[in-house]
């Protein structure tokens, strides 16, 4: 587990975006939360990442699947004239084992959240505990410390603060953003009220971002793995290139996002293990003698209920 200096633990996490802007699940998953079949309240919930101003990226609420792919690898390896059955899966969530991502921070901006969404948080009467994720250059994300500072939190559903440092769909170049990662990481410290987590690529420079923002950062998380660094998906799959590519996660980049969470845990920081995606993978972590906690992603697009049941049954297993 991973305890912050406020007291939180946290155990299982909701990646950032997964479960919506405010913590409850999108739309089409209220109704499998009111039936008990998605329940936020097992989570610490990273909300999806906040900008200092509104930001369109390539979301369109009418056709989400314009910038969203999934992963079927068991169709890699098809003809090239049968590309549009290629084409037809990638639009299939289920059975999927991976999502490829090309959102590119589609938000309504920190004011819009503070102002509108924070209020519906709190009266929705469900105490599901917060982390919000933010990303900008290092003067935008003061002043968005700054706001939800100031918010009013009698129920500390609040608990920590993300810095998005390596969102593959944000323009900036990760090879390159190192200096302004660990400069945010110091700045965010000197004024947030909450305790600091810090999102990492397997592409950045990890080992001098790390040594750099230790003394800030309380846990590290892992972000999708930008799709021009991954060569596990075909060729043909590249339908969002016009996007820039996207990020992809899920089960598919196991290989890289578990490579990458070892090598965090080596550098003793707590990590939230990512690219949860079948039952036993929490017990094939486990057997790595690391793992301070998991984090569940895209696995809530192709397979909404599945978190839920994973944690039920793993404190079921540590009851008995």
């Amino acid at each position: 587990m991973i305890t912050l200096s406020n007291g939180h633990v946290i155990k299982y996490l909701a990646a950032s975006g997964a479960l919506a802007f405010d913590g409850l699940g999108w739309l089409w998953e209220w109704p499998l939360r009111w039936l008990g079949l998605l329940d936020p309240a097992l989570f610490n919930v990273v909300v999806k990442t906040l900008t200092r101003h509104p930001r369109k990226g390539n979301l369109r609420w009418w056709w989400p699947l314009g910038c969203i792919r999934f992963v079927h690898p068991r169709l890699d390896g098809l003809p090239r004239w049968l590309w549009w059955l290629q084409w037809i899966s990638s639009l299939i969530p289920f059975g999927a084992v991976g999502v490829i991502n090309a959102v590119g921070l589609t938000n309504p901006g920190i004011e819009h959240w503070c102002k509108v969404i924070w209020p519906k948080i709190r009266k929705s009467g469900i105490k599901t505990k917060l982390i919000v994720s933010i990303f900008g250059k290092p003067d935008e994300l003061i002043e968005m410390i700054e706001m939800i500072n100031a918010l009013d939190d009698p129920d500390h559903l609040i608990v920590g603060i993300q810095i998005n440092g390596a969102c593959p769909n944000s323009g900036d170049d990760l090879l390159k953003n190192a200096d302004e990662v660990i400069e945010s990481c110091r700045r965010a410290k000197e004024l947030s009220r909450f305790p600091l987590s810090l999102s990492v690529s397997v592409v950045q420079f990890t080992r001098r971002i790390v040594a750099e923002t230790r003394e800030y950062i309380e846990f590290y998380t892992i972000n999708s793995v930008p799709r021009f660094y991954f060569k596990g998906c075909d060729e043909k799959m590249n339908h969002l290139a016009r996007l820039g590519g996207g990020g992809i996660s899920g089960k598919t980049v196991q290989g890289a996002t578990w490579l990458l969470a070892q090598t965090l845990e080596s550098f003793d920081v707590q990590v939230a293990w990512p690219s949860i995606w079948e039952m036993d993978d929490l017990a094939k972590i486990r057997k790595l003698g690391f793992v301070d906690a998991v984090s569940f992603g895209s696995i809530f697009l192709c397979h909404p209920c599945r978190p839920t049941e994973i944690v039920r049954q793993d404190m079921k297993t540590k009851s008995d």
